[in-house]
């Protein structure tokens, strides 16, 4: 059984980042343990944040003066209901409840999170230095993007801000960000990144997947076979490979056999720019290829992905009760996007 990878590791403060209680005493005990914990989550691509009945600015300013602050995203510091804290963190982050854990020292907490969010994994204070033992925590190939994951979801939140106070429209801000996207072949250099993608992408995924390592080799490698990833920048930063697409070329056919986009780039028309121009590439290379096919296994989760396979121009060919196949005949209606600078190597 696939163990499904922590995204997000949530914190309680007080006796669990550190020892004592902050709203009563301002020299709480922190070790460099946990700063060292700390860090090698972030290192992991795994993103942290805050559910804790504190008052928010006191714990900023005391994560700011132990140099740790950066490291949490989107921190929840009220009384309320941790429940709803955490909801409210998934929902920032656009991640499932599953790939969540929370921290704390609390066993009335943790079992209220256990009765309302059954999906989030939960873990006591005490067994803090374990955590990065645990599989599910584990991350056996660090990518150049997954080590970046923070610093990238804090581009998204500037360019949210900046999405939030702009005055024109939607088409002249997406114009204002910059974008350039870069489309090529996939590289044995990609390996890690495209498989990370993979394993991690539930939304743009037409198959939800998980091939292995091997099988994304064999796609780089054979010549009746490719792969093609893209690569985003704007002027908010670098987002790395964000879309990564598996062909196989039968006779006057090919088939995708998987594609998947980064959710964190949803919005700004990057899947269909992304899947068009592959297709495009890829047919332009192989003149005889005539038509396209995808089979989609519907999953609520992934509804996205069929959606974009309508938006591209597929059309509904055979349908099973596991899967439906999707054809698009080519040549293709080209989808012109204005706000974008595609260059494809």
């Amino acid at each position: 059984m696939r163990i499904m990878k922590i995204k997000c590791l949530i914190w309680d403060m007080d006796d669990t980042l550190w020892q004592g209680t902050l709203s009563e005493d301002w020299n709480v005990v922190f070790c460099e343990e946990k700063r060292e914990i700390v860090k090698k989550i972030d290192e992991l691509g795994i993103l942290q944040s805050i559910a804790s009945r504190n008052n928010l600015d006191q714990v900023m300013e005391k994560l700011e003066e132990l140099g740790i602050q950066e490291y949490f995203l989107y921190p929840q510091c009220h009384w309320s209901s941790k429940v709803d804290s955490i909801k409210r963190i998934a929902d920032k982050l656009n991640i499932g409840l599953d790939s969540i854990a929370y921290i704390d020292d609390n066993p009335f907490e943790l079992a209220e999170i256990q009765y309302f969010l059954p999906k989030v994994r939960t873990y006591n204070a005490d067994d803090c230095s374990k955590l990065l033992g645990l599989d599910e925590f584990i991350n056996e190939s660090v990518t150049r993007e997954s080590s970046m994951r923070r610093k990238m979801m804090i581009s998204r939140w500037m360019r949210e801000e900046a999405e939030d106070s702009f005055k024109g429209s939607r088409e002249d801000f997406l114009k204002e960000c910059r974008m350039e996207l870069m489309i090529r072949s996939g590289k044995i250099d990609d390996l890690e990144r495209v498989y990370e993608l993979i394993s991690r992408t539930n939304q743009m995924n037409n198959m939800l997947d998980r091939i292995n390592r091997d099988t994304v080799i064999d796609f780089i490698d054979s010549q009746d076979k490719a792969v093609y990833v893209a690569e985003l920048t704007d002027r908010f930063g670098y987002h790395g490979i964000v879309g990564a697409c598996l062909f196989e070329i039968k006779e006057n056919s090919t088939f995708i056999k998987l594609f998947c986009i980064s959710c964190r780039v949803e919005g700004r028309g990057i899947g269909t720019a992304f899947l068009g121009t592959a297709i495009s590439e890829l047919a332009d290379s192989s003149s005889y290829i005539s038509e396209v096919y995808c089979d989609y296994l519907y999953k609520k989760r992934n509804r996205p992905a069929l959606m974009l396979l309508q938006i591209v121009g597929f059309k509904l060919f055979s349908k099973s009760e596991e899967k439906s196949t999707y054809i698009l005949r080519l040549p293709m209606e080209k989808v012109s996007f204005d706000w974008l600078n595609i260059e494809v190597k």
